[in-house]
């Protein structure tokens, strides 16, 4: 009986499914195939614009479907987990390609273990400076539509323990960093920006998610930085400034 009401007080997702949303343009996930232990919720359109089949015009090079590559690059780092994972995608551009604050305020209460957002808004105002759950955020860099004094929320509130800010760098007989990155100070890791369809800080913060993923788990409600520093050799191409 004791181990019983033991069992009971202990947190939900020690013993359940590690439960993920990832914020950004649009998502396949028909098109894409997960192993059994991780599930693919239905995409959720934040935005109430968006077609349901607007999927059957996939275009890989459509900016319509870079969250699409941000879910598919995250699932390729996150083999060979064994950990049970719901992921939920979520849409905040609406069908004229545009992002509002209303469509993230919608988001910002609901109660996730992890987030991971490839994209930010720009804003002048901070929607909300507390987070649930631990975030994943790739560092914006300027732009055609960024400039080098926009705020860009999420990044914006960093640092925060709960709040991973990741830029990218280009690989190769040394390593230089994209100059280009806003908040670089806030960075917590930098990850190779990569040269297939997904590129920069977006392919940097689906790697480093689902690194903080397989390595470090249990580490998610005490102390993820630590253990990610203590893993710094197996994950080999995270570096710091």
């Amino acid at each position: 009986m004791k181990m019983l009401c033991l069992i009971l007080l202990l947190p939900l997702n020690l013993y359940g499914s590690l439960n993920i949303a990832i914020l950004d343009t649009g998502f396949c996930p028909s098109l894409l195939v997960t192993s059994q232990n991780i599930k693919i919720n239905k995409v959720v359109d934040l935005t109430g614009t968006i077609k349901n089949d607007y999927c059957q015009k996939f275009n890989i090079h459509s900016e319509r479907f870079h969250g699409h590559l941000v879910l598919e690059e995250f699932l390729h780092y996150l083999v060979p987990t064994t950990e049970k994972i719901k992921i939920t995608p979520f849409v905040v551009f609406d069908s004229s390609g545009l992002q509002k604050e209303i469509y993230w305020k919608k988001f910002i209460n609901k109660k996730f273990d992890l987030v991971v957002s490839a994209v930010g808004l720009i804003s002048s105002l901070n929607i909300s400076r507390h987070l649930s759950g631990v975030w994943f955020v790739a560092a914006p860099r300027i732009g055609p539509n960024i400039k080098k004094d926009s705020i860009i929320y999420p990044a914006n509130i960093a640092p925060q323990d709960n709040l991973f800010l990741i830029g990218n760098y280009f690989s190769g007989t040394k390593i230089l960093f994209d100059e280009a990155q806003l908040y670089q100070k806030q960075i917590k890791y930098f990850f190779p920006k990569g040269d297939g369809g997904l590129v920069g800080t977006s392919r940097a913060v689906s790697e480093a998610a689902a690194r903080a993923i397989i390595l470090c788990r249990k580490s998610f409600e005490t102390n993820l930085q630590k253990c990610l520093e203590n893993n710094k050799a197996v994950i080999g191409n995270m570096v710091t400034y």
